[in-house]
């Protein structure tokens, strides 16, 4: 019984020292980042599949921005091998996202 009751106090003093540390105060600080230039943001990734490969194109945003990332239309996007092909890209119908034929695929051992 003894032994129960040292138990029973024990979850008790671990579950109050949970309870302080998770409601204790926290103050919002907020940080003066100097903004920079934007950047493009390059995202894709080749694979052994047969269908069509896929690169998004953003451009960066401000730290505390809430928005998405700004996609980027109109660019001319073309992968390349280290055998020397080059495959050309076309923007899908979603914007700042290219694509290439179906017939394209990553083959092992090669580098873009």
């Amino acid at each position: 019984m003894k032994t129960m009751n040292s138990y029973l106090s024990l979850q008790i003093i671990i579950l109050s020292a949970l309870i302080i540390i998770t409601a204790s105060c926290t103050e919002k600080i907020n940080i003066d980042l100097p903004t920079s230039f934007t950047r493009l943001v390059v995202y894709g990734s080749i694979t052994s599949d047969t269908t069509a490969q896929q690169v998004r194109l953003t451009t960066t945003s401000s730290y505390y921005s809430d928005e998405a990332p700004f996609a980027v239309s109109g660019a001319k996007v073309y992968i390349s091998d280290n055998k020397g092909d080059t495959f050309q890209m076309h923007e899908s119908q979603k914007a700042g996202y290219y694509l290439t034929d179906p017939n394209v695929y990553g083959i092992a051992g090669r580098k873009v």
